[in-house]
């Protein structure tokens, strides 16, 4: 067997266009051997957004709820809660500043319901989730999704897909996304989305 690809996932709970990307490689890392690992990002900064707006709490209630949950379980526990985060926002519209949708999700991850008050208590989450941040802009990532393959000092922006593929188009994507990562002179193809809107 092959060695699997290893690959940096950079997303913002809140974006559904990484909610979309993470569900296909999920899929994918069940036929091929791809070990992700999942990196917090922060569209709120990338925006300004004000600290004291919905965007903003929003973004680091759940980023730093989710570097948390990687202190206490790993990568792994960080992939359960994205998804779980991911459903209720993008999937059920529920609104994460809500206390019940975090605990929920939290409880549904299989992790203690009250990870996300003990993250907002600790300043040391918040460092974690800007030193997150800017490991991914460093690598030069300006939104998400944004992925880091085999340990490459740059990220690609994408795939933004909607629908989700599956099955062998799902592969096939896959098999796209390696190749075009590993391409040196190939920067972007894009097509207008102005009505593909999730």
């Amino acid at each position: 067997m092959p060695d699997p690809t290893r690959v940096d996932f950079y997303f913002d709970s809140l974006c559904p266009w990484a909610f979309r990307t993470s569900l296909w490689i999920r899929d994918v890392a069940a036929e091929r051997p791809i070990e992700i690992t999942w990196k917090p990002y922060s569209l709120a900064i990338v925006n300004n957004a004000e600290p004291d707006s919905e965007r903003a709490r929003k973004s680091f209630l759940l980023g730093r709820t989710l570097i948390a949950a990687g202190r206490a379980e790993g990568n792994a526990a960080v992939d359960r809660l994205y998804q779980e985060f991911g459903d209720a926002i993008h999937v059920r519209k529920l609104d994460p500043l809500q206390p019940e949708v975090v605990s929920d999700a939290l409880s549904s991850a299989g992790l203690p319901t009250d990870l996300a008050d003990s993250a907002m208590a600790d300043d040391s989450t918040d460092a974690a989730f800007r030193a997150s941040h800017a490991e991914g802009q460093a690598i030069g990532a300006f939104g998400v999704p944004t992925l880091v393959l085999d340990g490459s000092d740059m990220g690609v922006f994408g795939p933004v897909i909607d629908p989700v593929p599956s099955g062998e188009d799902a592969l096939k994507l896959w098999d796209v996304t390696v190749w075009t990562h590993r391409q040196p002179y190939l920067w972007e193809f894009k097509r207008d989305r102005q009505h593909r809107r999730p």
